[in-house]
């Protein structure tokens, strides 16, 4: 426990989120986001689905985010184009 605590975190989140945010930014890849409006977004991706994204209350309507707080793969896409930090 002592050798975990001298561990020195390179973001500012933990190792298993930073992973989590990093794998979810590859697969956003596979989203195209338009501005819908009153700052909502639509993502729709590869496979046909349809999602809204709302970054100022941090939701998408496939409720990953709201359920676990890490940002989903769609708002992943809507973050990058805005060039914001997750």
């Amino acid at each position: 426990m002592d050798r975990l605590r001298e561990t020195v975190w390179t973001h500012d989140v933990g190792p298993r989120i930073s992973g989590i945010v990093e794998k979810l930014t590859t697969e956003s890849a596979q989203c195209i986001a338009s501005y819908a409006e009153g700052g909502k977004y639509q993502v729709n991706n590869i496979h046909g689905g349809m999602y809204v994204v709302d970054l100022e209350r941090h939701t998408c309507t496939c409720r990953k985010w709201n359920l676990c707080g890490i940002p989903c793969s769609h708002s992943m896409a809507i973050i990058a184009k805005t060039e914001k930090s997750p």
